[in-house]
């Protein structure tokens, strides 16, 4: 009977799906199911509350507004299972608690708690949980022959945009031992930046911290810059990051400040803290208030920041705003008294709003404020307007629940005609395309690096940022050129330019070059996600999308449309994305260690392949060589079968890489052996021609191993990501997207189409030119991030080369998006799990 169990058990852990079928006394709890997984992610996973026995989230797939789902902690999947009485005492406790929240978040006039029970019954996830549905008052036309209330579906177009009100809503209407702090959703930088001038003007005091937490590209920056703005009382005032410099420091008379107060300010401006004299607190400078921006998050030795400003008098007679405060040196923050601690929720590129979680450090500094925030469920609204009347367009609505609204209405709709300029410069290619809001490519220029690395075998990044710096100006002028910009038949509505990931000193020009353009012009600049634009590139109208064998070939005028699954296999990354849109990319699966492209490159160079990249020279190679060779296949085998990864959709090439190398200089030396003895002549044409057919098959079977890596990996993306849809009642992926430069290999193509078949869905690939980094990609997100107000206004048209190099920050390692937890594996020391925490694997 035991064995029997252990039989079950590991079936259901291997197959989920198979408990459709299965009897409502047999529906088992499940641990990876998609319910448990959200257990303790907090705001980024979108769970309300957490407490000993049950944690509460908005359902994923909602069937109506305001839709909620409650979890039991225990391994319980139905009610006819056993669970202890203090649970259940505990368990219906919280689920009152969240009926009443979510009844006066959404003002209904009523709601339902429904709970299913097996397969038969509706059930899909195995775990025990309630559903809390409100329900409203319907209209005269949607009302039923009965007059009943009925339950409202959610339109799909607003869910998006409005969930993440409704979840602060619903949390702020929580007990605060529930939840702590006030939540605000932030639905784009317009908003954030009311948000820090809102904070400034109700916390900017003597002797307050505003601790600013969240990930990179959180939008800490953009809150700050609000805060510092009001403090000057300069709405156009540029607030460059502190990411450099660490801490920037602005100045403005204090007198007439008053905690709550009015104040009359002066025209204060930036200046660096090493210019600063506030190193005694009876400086005589003292008086004046000073607001210190600082940002450690560079620094290898926190400890170098206690050294920039003296911090004693700092805390106390200034306004300190601190980000990434986890980061700098203890003796320093614990001297703090008084403040605020605000979170920033969200991954990566989430272009669909931010969580704001604002919480008192001290219980008598801003607590009651903060409470009745909480009560009232907005901030005030700002005293003062900072615009100048020049609005952002697209920009969302004030916060204040009290403010009118001067939203401007999305000037960038999707159907108008306009015009976005991207830049590309995140490695060793340098980019630039015009790209037409419905898809129409008008330029495309690209200043190619091939020939200058082959000596370095690989991209030597101080030789990449020279060649990058010669062509820029070149580059963008031609494609401003050839697009109609310079001669005025287009006009352009915005510059995009990939911030981040990629080498630091090649981001860094195509940023600067950006900002330049975006002051010249005076036009929005929007950065964009290297790996997002990849994943987009797919869904412009426009570009022939290749389909696979199982497609029939040949080139598809359809866009992608998301849900989408994406592989990014190239030189510099390997993952796999689940997306499903701008800004809402889930990682399944990372590289621990080198991508599949540069494995190529570093297998290329050991068969004495020069050329960078050396991935089509080896595949060429391998079409000459046999991939059926029993000694070869027995030494170069798929890498992760064993170990803690093995049931992962995580890749390694490290050891694969390092297998070939082994094996190429053992069979070489083998061959000379037995083909020239212990002679000294030189290689004879016969040996060449040995020597030759080894590396071909050598060649062949490391790639038919590395495409049947590439399979397995996907294959079991795909399996989780169709039981989690299952789950949650979600519409599986509409294709599987492959790009990247590996994305042109012949075998990767045909491999991944394979796999995709057996799901019933198309393999697309870009074409071969926005396979490998381009402008065009670029262009398109940022167009799409344009649409959406996701974008920063440009620099002052006067603007000095000092001044824009102030303004130029990149993001080197920066997450698309949250890790599935199914392939985040503890190491020695949890430093795996720590990388993906904090999204710095495979994102070189």
């Amino acid at each position: 009977m035991l064995q029997k169990e252990k039989k079950r058990k590991r079936d259901q852990e291997k197959n989920p799906s198979a408990n459709a079928s299965l009897p409502v006394t047999e529906f088992k709890f499940f641990p990876q199911n998609v319910l448990s997984r959200r257990q303790g992610t907090g705001l980024a996973g979108g769970v309300l509350f957490e407490r000993e026995h049950s944690f509460a989230l908005l359902a994923p797939a909602p069937e109506c507004w305001g839709h909620c789902i409650l979890c039991l902690k225990h391994e319980v999947a139905t009610l006819l299972e056993p669970v202890p009485a203090e649970a259940w005492t505990s368990f219906m406790i919280d689920l009152q608690v969240l009926c009443r929240a979510v009844q006066k978040a959404t003002n209904s006039t009523g709601f339902q708690v429904k709970q299913q029970n097996g397969p038969s019954g509706g059930q899909t996830v195995p775990q025990l949980h309630f559903h809390v549905l409100p329900s409203f008052d319907p209209s005269p036309e949607e009302r039923g022959e009965g007059g009943e209330e009925t339950v409202i579906a959610v339109h799909e177009e607003e869910e998006h945009l409005k969930r993440g009100r409704l979840f602060a809503s619903i949390s702020n209407a929580l007990p605060e031992s529930y939840t702590d702090g006030f939540l605000l959703w932030l639905e784009d930088s317009s908003q954030t930046e009311e948000l820090g001038q809102i904070l400034e003007e109700n916390f900017g005091h003597r002797g307050t911290a505003i601790l600013l937490k969240g990930q990179l590209g959180a939008g800490k920056s953009t809150l700050a810059r609000g805060f510092i703005r009001s403090f000057c009382d300069n709405g156009s005032l540029e607030v460059p990051s502190p990411s450099y410099l660490l801490c920037l420091s602005y100045q403005k008379d204090s007198g007439g400040v008053s905690p709550g107060g009015d104040v009359e300010m002066g025209d204060g401006g930036p200046s660096s803290s090493s210019s600063m004299d506030v190193s005694s607190p009876k400086s005589p400078r003292s008086s004046v208030l000073t607001a210190h921006h600082m940002d450690p998050f560079r620094l290898k030795n926190a400890d170098k920041m206690a050294g920039l400003i003296d911090f004693d008098c700092a805390l106390r007679e200034h306004v300190c705003l601190i980000e990434w405060p986890d980061k700098m040196p203890t003796g320093v923050m614990e001297g703090i008294s008084k403040g605020l601690s605000v979170s920033v929720s969200g991954i990566g590129t989430q272009g669909l709003g931010r969580l704001v979680c604002i919480e008192s450090i001290s219980e008598d500094f801003s607590s009651a404020k903060l409470r009745a925030w909480r009560e009232k469920g907005a901030p005030p609204a700002p005293r003062r307007d900072l615009s100048g009347g020049r609005g952002q367009a697209g920009s969302a609505p004030p916060l204040s629940a009290d403010a009118p609204s001067s939203s401007s209405g999305g000037v960038f709709s999707s159907d108008a005609s306009f015009a976005v300029l991207g830049i590309e410069s995140s490695c060793d290619d340098t980019a630039a395309a015009v790209v037409r809001s419905d898809g129409l490519i008008l330029s495309h220029e690209i200043a190619s690096q091939k020939g200058m690395h082959e000596e370095f075998g690989g991209v030597k990044p101080d030789v990449a940022r020279q060649a990058h710096a010669a062509a820029i100006e070149g580059t963008v002028e031609r494609c401003l050129q050839a697009a109609g910009v310079s001669e005025g038949r287009v006009a352009l509505s915005a510059v995009g330019v990939t911030v981040g990931p990629g080498l630091s000193l090649c981001l860094q020009v195509g940023v600067r070059h950006a900002l330049k353009t975006a002051a010249r012009l005076q036009v929005p600049l929007v950065p964009v996600h290297h790996m997002e634009a990849h994943a987009l590139v797919t869904s412009m109208p426009e570009v022939e999308v290749e389909g696979g064998p199982s497609q029939g070939g040949g080139p598809r005028r359809e866009p992608v449309k998301f849900p989408a699954l994406l592989l990014l296999v190239s030189g510099g990354h390997n993952m796999i994305v689940y997306s499903e849109g701008l800004g809402r990319h889930k990682v399944v699966g990372t590289t621990l260690d080198d991508s599949i492209g540069e494995c190529f490159d570093k297998v290329a160079r050991v068969m004495d392949i020069k050329e960078i990249p050396g991935g089509p020279a080896l595949e060429k190679l391998a079409a000459s060589g046999n991939p059926q060779n029993a000694s070869l296949k027995a030494q170069i085998t798929m890498p992760m079968q064993n170990g803690p990864s093995r049931l992962s959709c995580n890749f390694s090439f490290s050891g694969l890489k390092t297998s070939v190398a082994s094996l190429l200089e053992k069979e070489t030396e083998k061959l000379k052996r037995d083909m020239m003895g212990d002679g000294e002549g030189g290689e004879t044409a016969e040996f060449s021609e040995s020597l030759q057919r080894l590396r071909a098959d050598a060649a062949a079977v490391f790639q038919s191993v590395s495409v049947a890596f590439l399979q397995q990996r996907t294959r079991r993306a795909l399996e989780w990501v169709r039981e989690d849809c299952r789950q949650e009642g979600k519409p599986f992926v509409n294709a599987l997207v492959v790009a990247g430069g590996v994305a042109a290999n012949k075998a990767v193509r045909a491999g991944l189409d394979a796999v995709a078949a057996e799901f019933s869905i198309p393999c697309l690939v870009p074409p071969i030119r926005l396979c490998t980094d381009n402008g065009v990609m670029v262009a398109w997100t940022a167009l799409k991030r344009l649409q959406l107000g996701l974008s920063k206004p440009p620099p002052p048209q006067q603007s000095t080369d000092e001044d824009i190099d102030k303004l130029v920050e990149v993001f080197p390692r920066w997450p698309i998006g949250p890790c599935d937890p199914r392939s985040v594996v503890t190491t020695s020391g949890g430093k795996l799990a720590a990388a993906f925490t904090t999204g710095k694997l495979g994102l070189m």
